[in-house]
């Protein structure tokens, strides 16, 4: 309540003092600054932990890749003798930037979660249907185990939803089936790659209900080009003299 006040009436509280004698315009004064410290000094903290989880190794992949697959381009470009065309450049160097990405977010260890995941970790096989509908009825009573199982279905089917807007991008001619193939065998091997690194101490582990949740966003986003392309190509071509 003095926080308050002072916060708004700080000249009705200069003539009060608290029992120990003390002011308490001073008092509550060093309670904001300390409340305020506190909140800054956790902000800091957390982003500094997700600097570090995930901004730092993607840092360091890029650093790597990127000279190297621009090499890769320069050597292609030579080898062929003729011009690339930009905008198909534009479009791989997206592939790459999101596989480094991908590659950040699903593969560095995650320490973050030891609490968490210590006693799940190995490899889940059965799908869950907690963990794929988040419904509260079926989930376990761990405090906030409801938003975070919602924000992991949500992350995994968002990590995969680019993909499935960037093959057909890429691989014109790629179809639907064998679009959802490469998105289940990059999600497996994602999975196993998480199994296998638990021996290095990851604290990762590997579910069958992500690579499900994988492939649901992969699907929505291929299902959103090729709806994009049947309007295209369904719409009537208007003569240039009358456009």
């Amino acid at each position: 309540m003095p926080i308050v006040a002072m916060l708004f009436w700080p000249r009705l509280l200069a003539g009060f003092t608290t029992p120990g004698g003390d002011n308490v315009t001073h008092v509550a004064l060093a309670q904001v600054q300390r409340t305020g410290l506190c909140a800054l000094h956790v902000e800091f903290c957390k982003y500094r932990g997700l600097y570090r989880q995930v901004g730092f190794p993607f840092l360091i992949l890029s650093a790597i890749a990127l000279p190297c697959w621009l090499i890769f381009r320069l050597y292609i470009r030579r080898a062929l003798g003729k011009p690339l065309s930009a905008r198909r450049e534009m479009l791989l160097l997206t592939v790459v930037v999101y596989f480094l990405c991908v590659a950040t977010l699903t593969l560095t260890p995650n320490r973050g979660s030891r609490a968490r995941d210590a006693p799940a970790r190995g490899i889940e096989l059965q799908p869950n249907l907690a963990s794929l509908t988040c419904s509260s009825a079926i989930l376990p009573t761990a405090p906030n185990a409801r938003m975070f199982c919602v924000q992991n279905a949500a992350g995994n089917v968002l990590l995969f939803f680019p993909l499935g807007l960037l093959l057909p991008l890429v691989l014109t001619r790629l179809r639907f089936w064998r679009g959802m193939q490469i998105a289940i065998a990059l999600s497996i091997g994602i999975e196993l790659v998480q199994y296998f690194s638990s021996a290095w101490g990851s604290y990762r582990s590997a579910d069958i209900n992500d690579v499900i949740l994988n492939v649901l966003g992969a699907c929505l986003g291929m299902v959103i080009v090729h709806l994009l392309r049947l309007r295209k190509t369904a719409r009537p071509a208007v003569p240039r003299g009358q456009a």
